[in-house]
């Protein structure tokens, strides 16, 4: 009757199937929650509904609360009673039949009792609609999440071909784009929620430290540090500083104007002043500078305070200082600048670049990596700077390409994996003349044998800096790009940034300002023009594999890059059999 999804088992008394479940749901007007759900919950006044069988008590709040495990969906919710942390509603999505996580997202953005969401998420259903709903929503309404682990190309196999996959790639930095504040506990997550729900987001990593503790000042400085905050001043107070001593404290720390948090720690000595510090921190704690508190051997709750703020307490100063870090880095995401989307790929190009994946898949249904013509058919249609090459055989070959290409050019043998310019690695530089070509093709005939068959003559490109630039598809999380030193240097550049797709173009410019080629690059040309052409790449890379769901892997390594633009003198390109679903347009 409330309009809201109702819970789902794995099958009913007649044993019918979980597509049967959700048909009969639908046909009735209704949406499907799990199976293998523990239910939902909606303390809304019109609503009031406890649909679950746990034994659960839930206060009424202003947070939703997402899980994708029914066991620590429950614990969640003692803990937020606990906690003093009222829920609007709860959602059990169990293994997502009908009713997603993406769903839900979307339904806390229209729902006026929702001013916050905490989630669970073990995997993304339709990866792309997150990274959209999430970072419309977190622009408004924060998004607390416990992280799921790391990301890894699961059921490929571990030849040198999966090494491509971005050690980086990991929840936590994708969560990050999307501007979703990724912890890593159901006890951190209710910390920040307890800040949110009181405090405003800091307006920047500037700390100041109230303490009548030495050892409890000295713990918090430590976990400034770690939390990358700024303390800017430490007010050591005498340990038995009562309400007077903190009230002037704070009252001065707030007239400086140069404090965005502030962490206040009172450890009673001889006498117990809790509630009459308590009181002054009310009167004098500005409502503009998120203010944290721990009272040692206190409840962790809040301090009640004038009007409808409260300052949240820790147990300890290091538990409050985890929460004000993972809030400073939410306002720098708030203050980044958005950017506007990749343009999607012209549908003549995709149409081009789907037809070569095709056509591979025909041949090789299990997927493979593609040939040097079939590189060159993509790198056309898709507008890829390909330096141009020709494949060939033998010397004599190798010397008409090097006469047709023009000199100077490389020769490289197509069954090595290339990780340095050398004839020891498959490479030979810099030949200037059809007899070159042709003596280089021999040299590296008796080095690497029958990798040379076939070999490829290429124009070599002029100097500049290696860069790696490349696309991963992964079935959790859909796209992601990265951006880093390219050539024998990738293998030594690790955690590379990634970013998700869909892609911004200041996303774009994150990743090359937060990769270890940036300060290459700006070296070798201070005008930022070699910097714009990868950015460009980046951009088109990404549309290309966004709009290819067939197309597994792209790595262009090196790219070399210089005022004149960004050369791809190495492309290689994978395609596996797509596995995606169509999208089910719904609506809760």
């Amino acid at each position: 009757a409330s309009g809201f999804p109702v819970a789902g088992t794995a099958s009913d008394a007649n044993g019918s199937s979980t597509s049967d479940l959700v048909d009969t749901a639908r046909r009735w007007g209704m949406r499907l929650v799990g199976p293998e759900s523990l239910g939902v919950v909606n303390t809304a006044d019109e609503v009031s509904m406890v649909a679950t069988f746990a034994p659960v008590v839930v206060e009424q709040g202003t947070v939703g609360l997402l899980t994708q495990s029914g066991t620590l969906g429950v614990a969640a919710l003692d803990l937020a009673r606990r906690r003093g942390v009222g829920i609007s509603t709860f959602v059990d999505v169990g293994v997502k039949a009908d009713v997603s996580g993406n769903d839900v997202l979307q339904y806390w953005q229209d729902d006026p009792n929702t001013t916050l969401g905490l989630l669970y998420l073990e995997s993304f259903g339709n990866p792309r609609k997150f990274v959209q709903i999430a970072r419309r929503m977190a622009a408004t309404t924060p998004l607390v999440a416990v992280k799921a682990g790391d990301l890894r190309p699961p059921g490929r196999s571990t030849d040198s071909a999966d090494s491509v996959w971005p050690e980086s790639a990991t929840y936590g930095a994708l969560l990050a784009q999307c501007g979703v504040m990724r912890v890593d506990s159901l006890a951190e997550m209710f910390d920040v929620a307890r800040v949110l729900l009181h405090q405003p987001v800091p307006r920047g990593d500037r700390v100041a430290i109230v303490s009548n503790s030495l050892g409890a000042t000295s713990l918090t400085l430590d976990a400034c540090a770690a939390a990358d905050l700024r303390v800017d001043s430490a007010v050591s107070l005498a340990f038995d500083a009562g309400p007077d001593d903190y009230g002037e404290a704070v009252a001065s720390l707030a007239a400086s104007g140069s404090v965005d948090a502030l962490v206040i720690i009172y450890a009673p000595a001889m006498r117990d002043e809790r509630a009459e510090v308590a009181r002054v921190l009310g009167l004098v704690a500005p409502p503009d500078i998120t203010t944290v508190a721990t009272f040692l051997r206190s409840a962790t709750a809040h301090l009640p305070v004038s009007g409808d703020r409260s300052i949240p307490l820790f147990e300890f100063p290091d538990e409050a200082v985890r929460a004000l870090g993972v809030l400073a880095n939410h306002r720098r995401w708030l203050d980044r600048e958005s950017g506007e989307l990749v343009p999607d790929l012209e549908p003549g190009v995709a149409a081009r670049i789907s037809a070569v994946a095709s056509a591979a898949l025909a041949e090789s249904p299990q997927g493979r990596w593609l040939g040097w013509t079939e590189l060159q058919q993509v790198a056309d249609a898709a507008g890829l700077p390909l330096a141009e090459g020709q494949l060939v055989d033998n010397a004599a070959d190798a010397a008409r390409a090097a006469e047709h290409l023009g000199p100077p050019v490389v020769l490289k043998a197509q069954g090595v994996v290339r990780h340095h310019r050398a004839e020891t690695g498959g490479v030979a530089l810099d030949l200037r003349s059809d007899v070159e070509a042709a003596e280089a093709y021999e040299r590296l005939e008796v080095a690497v044998g029958n990798a040379m068959h076939p070999a490829l003559v290429q124009r070599m490109v002029e100097p500049g800096v290696d860069v790696l630039v490349a696309a991963h598809r992964h079935p959790n999380v859909g796209v992601v790009v990265q951006v880093g030193l390219g050539g024998i240097a990738s293998l030594g550049d690790h955690g590379k940034p990634v970013g998700l797709v869909p892609l911004t173009d200041s996303d774009a410019w994150r990743l090359i300002r937060h990769s270890s080629v940036e300060p290459v690059l700006a070296a070798a040309d201070p005008t930022g023009v070699s910097a714009l052409h990868v950015h460009q790449l980046v951009m088109g890379l990404a549309a290309v594999v966004d709009a290819i769901p067939e197309l597994a892997d792209v790595v262009a390594n090196p790219v070399i890059v210089n005022a004149h633009g960004a050369h791809v003198a190495d492309l290689r390109v994978r395609v596996l059999p797509c596995e995606e679903a169509p999208p089910d347009v719904r609506r809760l």
